[in-house]
């Protein structure tokens, strides 16, 4: 058919990877809904428009809920505006052309149960902001921002990365078109948070360079935007994750060392989180009196903040400003060996809600360490294999606290099976 709208063969791939995924073999399918196999490879290529009454029967056969005959009546309704189009003449705008392309590409990822590309909604609602002057709604974007920042901990690792990065690529846009000095402000203090949520995923998919190029555009952002909390947050924050990837201590010092300075003694989550990562550098350098006072000051900071709830709130904190400190504090009581780490570590658990299950996971790792430091070897490597069951081992922070669980090993005790086990899943 010469004239068949490019939107068929879309509609084919996704039908085929319907029925692959339901593991149907071409003729299977085709004698379901008595139909001869080489129509339905037809179809499937975009060599024939599929009838209604078909891809009803074809949505039933491969169990698809309703999505392939809505996916069909959409083609179908884009096929007839484009045939009254050349029956009329009219030439489509690159506007419209976009849109209704954006749309194929969300209908047809839908369909295919993959990734809707990450421009793709903006185009389809474009006319929609067009039509209402494309005011800018920053309160939307401090909101999103949040908004990740609760998700964050509570998604696999990785999950938010295409939503984040369209979140980006649509704040450039809106920043590139220029708006007035404080609303370019506040959207660069969103861009800064955005980007920095942006590069802990990229670094906890082990992604080094997108995260310090992520980092770094975040820096940029929240200084240009003037918000002192903002560059204190940035740099504390990534110091506290760079930790974790074998940066050496003095870079990852420096990065906490000019939160601390920016800051300049007001308390906000990000000079809050910059004090809790002193307090791990002196932990690791055996410096236990320092160690101690930077933990006192975090603590101390967290308490003189204005403000525990609300659209401001550390993103990186979780949501959860309380669990939070309670996850450093035992932490570093684990570190130096406090006689209340599990104490800590018990505090920490009772606070973080079930879906949190990162920084829950995490607290069960610092669990083994301080069960293999009071010499329950068996028990606390045990504790640590179960743990890294159920997590992602390829990420950053789970293979940095893992280390630190067989570095607080005896000698002597490095050599059991167990313990080969959990340095293997270490390296």
């Amino acid at each position: 058919m010469a004239d068949l709208s490019p939107a068929w063969p879309r509609f084919g791939a996704a039908l085929r990877q319907w029925r692959e995924s339901r593991r149907m073999g071409l003729r299977e399918t085709a004698s379901v809904i008595h139909i001869d196999h080489s129509l339905l490879s037809k179809w499937e290529t975009g060599q024939r428009p599929v009838p209604a009454e078909h891809a009803a029967r074809l949505d039933a056969a491969l169990g698809a809920e309703g999505l392939i005959t809505a996916l069909h009546a959409a083609i179908t309704e884009s096929d007839e505006l484009r045939s009254t189009l050349l029956e009329k003449q009219l030439t489509s705008s690159g506007e419209d052309t976009m849109e209704r392309r954006a749309a194929m590409q969300i209908l047809t990822a839908i369909g295919a149960g993959a990734a809707i590309p990450a421009n793709a909604l903006e185009d389809v609602f474009a006319a929609i902001e067009r039509a209402t002057g494309d005011r800018l709604d920053l309160d939307d974007w401090e909101r999103r921002l949040y908004e990740y920042s609760h998700l964050i901990t509570r998604r696999p690792v990785g999950f938010l990365i295409n939503d984040l990065t369209a979140d980006v690529l649509a704040l450039g846009r809106i920043l590139e078109r220029g708006q007035s000095p404080s609303a370019q402000a506040g959207l660069l203090r969103v861009g800064a948070g955005l980007s920095g949520l942006l590069a802990t995923e990229f670094g906890d998919t082990g992604d080094r360079r997108a995260a310090r190029l992520a980092w770094r555009s975040a820096r940029r952002a929240a200084d240009a935007s003037g918000d002192r909390e903002m560059s204190v947050w940035v740099r504390a924050k990534e110091a506290s994750d760079t930790r974790h990837a074998d940066v050496p201590f003095h870079v990852v010092a420096e990065l906490a060392d000019q939160a601390v300075q920016i800051a300049d003694g007001v308390p906000s989550y990000g000079h809050m989180r910059a004090h809790s990562v002193r307090a791990w550098i002196a932990a690791e350098r055996g410096d236990h009196a320092m160690a101690r006072a930077e933990l006192q000051a975090f603590v101390q900071t967290f308490e003189k903040l204005p403000d525990r709830s609300g659209p401001n709130i550390d993103p990186a904190a979780f949501g959860l400003a309380e669990a939070y400190v309670l996850w450093q504090i035992a932490h570093v009581h684990t570190r130096t060996g406090h006689e209340r780490a599990a104490e800590s570590i018990d505090q920490a658990l009772a606070i973080y809600p079930r879906d949190a299950q990162g920084p829950r996971l995490l607290l069960h790792l610092i669990r083994s360490a301080d069960l293999v430091r009071h010499r329950e070897i068996d028990e606390g490597i045990g504790h640590a294999l179960e743990t890294l069951q159920r997590m992602p081992v390829t990420t950053p922070r789970a293979r940095h606290m893992a280390a630190e669980v067989f570095a607080a090993l005896p000698d002597k005790a490095r050599g059991l099976p167990a313990a080969r086990e959990l340095r293997k899943l270490t390296a």
